[in-house]
């Protein structure tokens, strides 16, 4: 938990699938209702917060999928 992206990515999980539930109950969901729909809006709020905030290490990720795939 000392490397800030790897915190970063578990609490900012946590938060933004309960933040998921919220917006499907306010705003609708593009999945499925209940947790799809939370694991929905998760992904793309992990997604918007990490380009915003590691934005620079996003040539490392496309490399490692590339690697891995």
């Amino acid at each position: 938990m000392r490397v800030p992206v790897v915190r970063n990515l578990v609490l900012a999980g946590a938060l933004f699938h309960e933040i998921g539930h919220h917006l499907d109950n306010t705003i609708g969901a593009p999945a499925r209702g209940g947790e799809a729909a939370a694991e929905a809006w998760q992904g793309r709020l992990l997604a918007f917060y990490f380009r915003k905030q590691y934005w620079y290490l996003l040539p490392f990720v496309r490399i490692a999928n590339c690697v891995v795939w």
